[in-house]
Parts: structure tokens; C-alpha cells; sequence
């Protein structure tokens, strides 16, 4: 519904129904019952305020005002609708971005070897992924982490899996972290999906042929690959132009719908 249907439903003007959504105008009781009717919504549910919104990805400077607003509006919905489940926790926030996707692996027990599913990895630790349609947002993934509660990632119902993969563990990375570093939170992506010492030999034998082939493998772009074998150290800059125009030539994995 629209300010002016709730407006019309209530008996009160557009400019008060937007005032209360805004802070400036306390609404009384007798209105807020009308209003729980109208949307057949618990009184007590709405009259409780909002729960804080945590976004610590830095959004394009190009992503819409109102899909901005729109994705703290939804983010906000679904940390209500979660209160009280388990909460995201981190067992140390200071550190290098590696070893810090290294102490998160540990904490949650996840076997050695790249991560294929790191959703159900992070539902399992406190973190709620919401397919969501962000595309205005420039981004396959937007989390929040308020202290003391459930993560929420939104995730974009039409990115690439593998670019999913990636985009959910950048979002936990920050998380840990704790601030808009995304440097940081793509090297503890880089860690986190594919640790080092589990794939450094593989990754020095990347070749044309095999790119594509140990890319889908382990369920991540060839690019994403690439790059991880350049931060590794075990191939040259050089060797990092080559292998990326030819991960740039590989078709596109959509979703399952």
C-alpha cells in the first residue's frame, strides 16, 4: 500500500502518514489500531521501532537513492522478523584479511579444501541469505550485521552462482572486519573460499587448458581464480594478463531458476 492508501484507510492526510514514517509525527493508539487492521499486522509489532540496519559495503556512488533506501527497508523487515534467532559472532576482528578467513574456518569446523557452499555454511553460523532483486544496487550481494544479532545478506536472484559464492563471503568478510574495507574484505573472500595451503599447488599449475576446468571445480569464476593465484605468489604478473584474457572468454553461469 501507498502513504495515500493508508492515508484514505485511516482517516488521517498523506503529509501525517509520511510524517510518522519519518520520526517527526507520534502517532496515538486509536490511529495505530486502525492501521494494524488495515494491514492485518500485530499493533504491537508496529509500534516497536526498527531494528538497526549495519551495511558495511561501500555501494557504487551510481546505485539509486531510493534502491539504497529500498534495501535498508528490507534489510530492516527481515532483522525484525528475526529477533531472538542466533546470532552472527566473530571470535577475532583484528587482524590480516587471510588470517582472519583462517580463524573463521576454524570456528566453524569447515573441512579442508576450497568452500563450494558457503551459503549453507554461513545460514549455519548465524547468517539468514535472502534472494532479493538488488540488480539497481550494482552489487550480487549487500549484507548487515548489526552487533548482537543475525546477519541478513541479500543476495541478486540473477547473478552467476560462482559470482555469488564470492560476493556472500566478501559481505562475511566484512563482517569480521568491521568496517568499508573492500581490499580487505575481497583477500578474506580470496581465503575464505580458497584457502592457500589446500590449493597453492594447483593454483601454480594454472594453464589455459586447465583454468576453465579447475575454475568450475571449485565454483568460482576463472577471473576470481586468476587472482587468486597472482595474490598467492605463484605466478607472475605477466602470467596473470594471459590467464585472465582467457578466463574472460568463458560463458557465463546463470542461476538455477
Amino acid at each position: 500500500m501507498t502513504q495515500t492508501d493508508v492515508a484514505a484507510a485511516t482517516g488521517v492526510s498523506q503529509a501525517v502518514v509520511s510524517g510518522i514514517e519519518a520520526g517527526r509525527v507520534t502517532p496515538d493508539q486509536v490511529w495505530m489500531d486502525r492501521v494494524a487492521a488495515v494491514l492485518d499486522a500485530d499493533a504491537a509489532q508496529l509500534a516497536t521501532p526498527a531494528p538497526e540496519t549495519r551495511v558495511l559495503h561501500r555501494l557504487p556512488a551510481s546505485a539509486p537513492r531510493r534502491a539504497v533506501a529500498a534495501a535498508h527497508a528490507e534489510l530492516a523487515v527481515a532483522h525484525a522478523e528475526r529477533r531472538g534467532d542466533e546470532a552472527f559472532v566473530t571470535t577475532q576482528t583484528s587482524g590480516d584479511p587471510a588470517e582472519l578467513a583462517q580463524s573463521v574456518r576454524r570456528a566453524w569446523q569447515l573441512d579442508a579444501g576450497p568452500l563450494l557452499n558457503v551459503r549453507r555454511a554461513a545460514e549455519m553460523h548465524g547468517v539468514t541469505c535472502l534472494p532479493r532483486n538488488i540488480n539497481p544496487l550494482r552489487a550480487d550481494a549487500v549484507g548487515s550485521w548489526p552487533v548482537g544479532a543475525r546477519g541478513i545478506v541479500l543476495i541478486s536472484h540473477e547473478a552467476d552462482v560462482a559470482n555469488l559464492r564470492i560476493a556472500v563471503a566478501h559481505e562475511i568478510g566484512h563482517a569480521v572486519i568491521g568496517d568499508g574495507d573492500e581490499e580487505g574484505a575481497d583477500a578474506f573472500a580470496r581465503e575464505f573460499l580458497l584457502p592457500a595451503p589446500d590449493v597453492y599447488s594447483d593454483l601454480g599449475a594454472l594453464t589455459d587448458s586447465t583454468l576453465k576446468v579447475i575454475a568450475e571445480r571449485w565454483g568460482v569464476p576463472g577471473s576470481f581464480l586468476v587472482r587468486r593465484a597472482l595474490y598467492a605468489g605463484v605466478i607472475t604478473a605477466h602470467r596473470h594478463r594471459v590467464l585472465l584474457a582467457s578466463a574472460r572468454s568463458h560463458p557465463r553461469v546463470r542461476p538455477a531458476s
